[in-house]
């Protein structure tokens, strides 16, 4: 019927573009010695994504502490619409964040659905906004490419391939572009996130450290001051409440 669990992932700008940044993600695939474990990158996969984020006229949803979107995939899938805290449960070192994510599939992406679904959203939405009319806020369209985490050990004979231990974690690689009308340029968002699997209850040392290495590669990341939601609404003018003095991302240098 749906998931509700805590999302973990740390946020980053790349104010410098993508390109670097996926040399050196191919460039992690190298074999490792033998009876060694580390985490490799594997190549996963690209998608387009558009996210269409909800509330009420009296921002309901915002007030209650989430953000909702339906997203669907433009190639293939179900949409999916999720509910996210739009503050972090909790901080670990760094730029980690943990996020309560609220998630089930719909039958399509119109509010109709939404509004009836069955699963953990539906139940949550019907409960939070007394029948209050929703509607949309802003759209976010993003090319997303991404990479498999996982741990890997080298298995004795030289001659055979790497031998998988487990994914525990996602790198994705966002191009976004958030809608601000006809005739006029969108805000632009370029992003790195790194998440731990959703199979992992917490972030492992082994991708802590893969967490620090990426940051210390000159890779010209800075760690994110707002969430995409935040940016979107900045970017629209919307000022459920203290928003306006929220920073948008800087853009990918073209």
């Amino acid at each position: 019927m749906g998931t509700d669990r805590q999302e973990i992932e740390w946020q980053y700008d790349a104010p410098e573009g993508l390109e670097r940044i996926e040399e050196w993600l191919g460039s992690r695939g190298d074999s490792v010695k033998p009876a060694e474990s580390r985490l490799a990158v594997l190549g996963g996969s690209s998608k387009e994504l558009v996210d269409t984020y909800y509330d009420t006229g009296d921002w309901q949803l915002y007030h209650a502490g989430y953000a909702l979107r339906i997203r669907r995939e433009t190639s293939a899938g179900d949409p999916e619409a999720t509910m996210k805290s739009l503050v972090s449960a909790g901080s670990a070192a760094g730029n980690l964040r943990e996020w309560r994510e609220i998630s089930e599939l719909l039958k399509n992406d119109r509010v109709d659905a939404l509004l009836t679904a069955p699963g953990p959203v539906g139940v949550r939405l019907r409960a939070l906004l007394d029948f209050h009319e929703v509607r949309r806020i802003f759209e976010v369209r993003t090319r997303r490419q991404t990479f498999d985490l996982v741990l890997t050990r080298q298995i004795a004979d030289p001659r055979k391939t790497l031998a998988g231990i487990g994914r525990i974690g996602e790198v994705a690689l966002d191009r976004s572009e958030i809608s601000l009308g006809t005739g006029t340029e969108p805000a632009r968002l370029v992003r790195v996130e790194i998440e731990v699997d959703a199979s992992v209850t917490s972030a492992s040392p082994e991708l802590e450290g893969f967490v620090k290495e990426m940051e210390g590669a000159a890779l010209g990341l800075q760690p994110t001051t707002t969430s995409k939601y935040e940016a979107g609404l900045l970017a629209t003018g919307q000022s459920p409440n203290n928003v306006a003095n929220l920073k948008v991302g800087p853009s990918e240098k073209e």
